[in-house]
């Protein structure tokens, strides 16, 4: 595994909830590779600057992008969020709400069947750390 990345661990979390909206947490960290409290703060981040919206369904939260916000670096403002998930899912118009199920070719797109979104499948930290030595 690569010892850096473009994006950042905000970066890469944003991307997941705009994929999964009821990730937890813990599913978050997992599937970011950090620590559950890490994933926790970086969620209340994104809350906080507003590009990320939670509801609660039942005993979990949803979470929604507001897609239409630009980048924060100034660089990078001509940008919206939506731009750049549109980049990286290669999906610009089938963004995934956060009530409503994936589309058909989203879930063909992360191996799913057509009745089942599935998650992709997360490894424990110390896997991911083994591989890095």
């Amino acid at each position: 595994m690569a010892s850096w990345s473009f994006l950042t661990n905000h970066g890469l979390v944003l991307t997941f909830i705009g994929r999964y909206p009821d990730s937890t947490g813990l599913e978050i960290a997992q599937a970011v590779g950090i620590t559950e409290r890490a994933a926790r703060k970086i969620v209340a981040d994104l809350l906080a600057e507003g590009y990320v919206e939670w509801e609660r369904v039942g005993r979990r939260n949803s979470y929604r992008l507001n897609t239409h916000l630009p980048l924060r670096h100034p660089a990078e403002r001509t940008a919206t969020v939506g731009e750049l998930l549109g980049l990286l899912w290669r999906e610009k118009t089938q963004m995934v709400s956060p009530i409503k199920a994936p589309t058909e070719t989203q879930a063909k797109t992360h191996g799913a069947s057509d009745e089942q979104h599935s998650r992709p499948r997360l490894q424990p930290q110390s896997a991911r750390r083994a591989r890095r030595a």
